[in-house]
C-alpha cells in the first residue's frame, strides 16, 4: 500500500509538472504571439495613425458641436420662449380690452386658439398677482403642475394706454430647459445627424488612409525591396523611384549608391586580378631566367643577372607605388605646406626635362598665363613635383613624335591652376573617369610595352586631394589631352577647422 500511494504520489507530480511545463510553454507562445502582433508593417501603422487622427478630430469635432450646438439652441429656445410669452401677452390685451375685464372663457378662447401654445404651459396673473388662468390644473382642484419661476418666462400684459393689467408666465411642460417636444425632437435628430456624419467620416477616412498608406509606402516597399536583393548579392538591383520629394530623393540617392557600390565591387575585384598580374609578370621573369640559368640553358653572366635585377627593380618600384598611395589614401603623409612662386617653380620643372622629352621627338614648352611675373601659392613642392612629374611622364608615353606637351599656369584671387596639354591619342569619353584608377590602360593603346606601373595617375589624384584641389581633365580621341591641376592658394589649417 505505501508503494501505491508512493507511485500516484509521482504519478501526481509528473502530472502537475507537466500540466506547468505546458503552462509555461503556452506561456511562451502566448509572449510570442504578442510580439508578432506587436509587430506592424509601416502601412498598417501609418493607416492606423490617419485613422488615430480621424477618429480624435472627428470625437472633438462631435463634443465641440454638440456643446455649443447646445448653447446656441438653448439661447434659441429661449428668445422663442420669450416671444411665445410676447404673443400670448398682446392677445390677452387686446382681450382685455375688448370686454374690460378677465373671464375664463375668453382666457381659455385665446390661449386655446393659436397652435403655438400646443404643449406649453400658460398661467395669467391679474393685476393683483392672482392666478385666474393656468392650463395644467387638475380638474377643480385647482392644482397647478406649474414649475418654479426660474423655469418660466413671463411677460406683462399692457393695454394700448400704458396700463399693466396682469402677467402671463409661459413654460415647456415636462421640461425645465425651456424646450418644448418639437424642440427635444429637433435637438436629439442634430445631435444624431453631427454623430452619423462623424461616423461616415471616420468610414471614408478609413479608406482614405488604406489608398495613401499604399501610395506612400509603395516607394519605400520598392527602396527595401532592392535593399534586400543587394544584401543578397544581386548588385544591379535599383528602385527606379523618383521625384523631388524626400521619398524621391532617397530613392535616386538610393540608386547611386548601389551603381557606385557596383562599380566598387567591380573595381575591386579588377584591382585583386590587377595585383595579382602586375606581381605575377617580374616574378615569372624572374623565375624563368633564374631556373634557365639553374639548369644550364642561359649562362649565369652579368647581362642575365641584369634582366632579373630590371625585373626586381621593377617590382619594388610597384611595391614602393603602391606603398605610397596606400599611405596617401589613409592621409598618413604629412604635407609641408609653404608659399611658393607657382610661375618659377613650373618653369623650372619644365627647363629641366626639355632635353629629356627632345629625346623621344617632343617639344616641351612653358606659358605663363597669370598676367604676373610672380603668383604665389601654398602647397608641397616635393608632392606637387611627384604629381607634375607623373601627369609629364604620361604625356610622353602616350604623345607620339613629333609631337608637343605645353605647361602652363594660370590662376585668380583663389586658386591656381597648372595644365599641361599634350598632342598625344587622347582618352574615350567613357574612359575619362577611370583614368585614376589603380592599373588602369585603356585596351589596344596604353598598355605594358609603353611602360609605367599603372598607379602614377592614382597617386597624383591622392596627392591633389590631400591639398583640398581637384584634377580637371579634357580630351579627345586622336587630338590630344589636357591635365589641369587646381589647388587653393591659400591652405586651411586642418587642425583648426576640427576646433571649429
Amino acid at each position: 500500500m505505501p508503494d501505491q500511494e508512493d507511485a500516484r504520489l509521482t504519478r501526481g507530480d509528473g502530472a502537475s509538472e507537466g500540466a506547468a511545463g505546458r503552462q509555461r510553454t503556452r506561456g511562451k507562445g502566448g509572449r510570442k504571439g504578442k510580439r508578432k502582433r506587436r509587430h506592424l508593417t509601416f502601412r498598417v501603422r501609418i493607416s492606423l495613425s490617419f485613422l488615430a487622427v480621424t477618429v480624435v478630430t472627428a470625437l472633438a469635432f462631435v463634443i465641440v458641436q454638440m456643446v455649443v450646438w447646445s448653447g446656441q439652441f438653448s439661447t434659441y429656445t429661449r428668445e422663442n420662449m420669450e416671444n411665445i410669452a410676447d404673443s400670448a401677452s398682446k392677445a390677452l390685451s387686446h382681450e382685455y380690452e375688448l370686454r374690460g375685464y378677465w373671464t375664463s372663457s375668453g382666457l381659455s378662447s385665446v390661449l386655446a386658439v393659436d397652435e403655438i401654445f400646443d404643449g406649453l404651459g400658460i398661467q395669467v396673473l391679474n393685476s393683483g398677482g392672482m392666478i385666474i388662468y393656468d392650463n395644467t390644473w387638475i380638474g377643480d382642484s385647482s392644482i397647478s403642475l406649474a414649475p418654479d419661476a426660474s423655469s418660466m418666462i413671463s411677460a406683462p400684459i399692457v393695454t394700448d394706454e400704458g396700463r399693466q393689467v396682469g402677467t402671463v408666465n409661459v413654460w415647456a411642460m415636462g421640461s425645465d430647459v425651456l424646450l418644448t417636444p418639437r424642440d427635444i425632437n429637433f435637438r436629439d435628430s442634430s445631435n444624431q445627424g453631427m454623430v452619423v456624419s462623424a461616423g461616415i467620416g471616420v468610414v471614408l477616412a478609413v479608406i482614405m488612409a488604406l489608398l495613401l498608406s499604399r501610395w506612400l509606402t509603395g516607394p519605400v516597399k520598392r527602396i527595401t525591396t532592392a535593399a534586400e536583393r543587394i544584401k543578397e548579392g544581386d548588385l544591379g538591383a535599383r528602385t527606379g523611384v523618383r521625384g523631388k520629394d524626400e521619398i524621391g530623393q532617397l530613392g535616386e540617392t538610393f540608386d547611386e549608391m548601389a551603381e557606385k557600390f557596383e562599380k566598387d565591387r567591380e573595381l575591386e575585384r579588377r584591382l585583386t586580378a590587377d595585383v595579382a598580374h602586375e606581381l605575377r609578370t617580374p616574378l615569372m621573369a624572374i623565375m624563368a631566367t633564374v631556373e634557365a640559368m639553374q639548369d644550364g640553358v642561359m649562362p649565369c653572366d652579368s647581362d642575365h643577372l641584369a634582366l632579373v635585377d630590371e625585373e626586381v627593380r621593377r617590382l619594388s618600384r610597384l611595391v614602393d607605388s603602391m606603398l605610397r598611395l596606400s599611405r596617401l589614401e589613409s592621409h598618413s603623409v604629412k604635407m609641408d605646406f609653404f608659399p611658393i612662386d607657382t610661375v618659377d617653380f613650373v618653369r623650372g620643372m619644365v627647363t629641366s626635362r626639355q632635353a629629356l622629352m627632345a629625346d623621344a621627338g617632343l617639344a616641351l614648352t612653358f606659358e605663363n598665363r597669370t598676367g604676373q611675373d610672380e603668383f604665389e601659392a601654398e602647397f608641397d613642392r616635393d608632392n606637387i613635383t611627384q604629381a607634375l612629374t607623373n601627369i609629364l611622364q604620361n604625356a610622353s608615353r602616350y604623345t607620339p613624335a613629333p609631337g608637343s606637351v605645353t605647361v602652363w599656369v594660370d590662376g585668380d584671387d583663389d586658386e591656381v591652376r597648372i595644365g599641361v596639354s599634350d598632342t598625344g591619342i587622347g582618352i574615350a569619353p567613357e574612359n575619362i573617369d577611370r583614368i585614376f584608377y589603380r592599373f588602369w590602360r585603356a585596351e589596344g593603346s596604353r598598355n605594358r610595352a609603353k611602360g609605367g606601373l599603372g598607379v602614377g595617375m592614382a597617386v597624383t589624384k591622392e596627392i591633389v586631394d590631400a591639398h583640398h584641389g581637384r584634377i580637371d581633365v579634357e580630351s579627345e580621341l586622336g587630338k590630344g589631352t589636357t591635365f589641369t591641376i587646381v589647388l587653393p592658394r591659400r591652405q586651411q589649417d586642418d587642425a583648426a577647422d576640427d576646433d571649429e
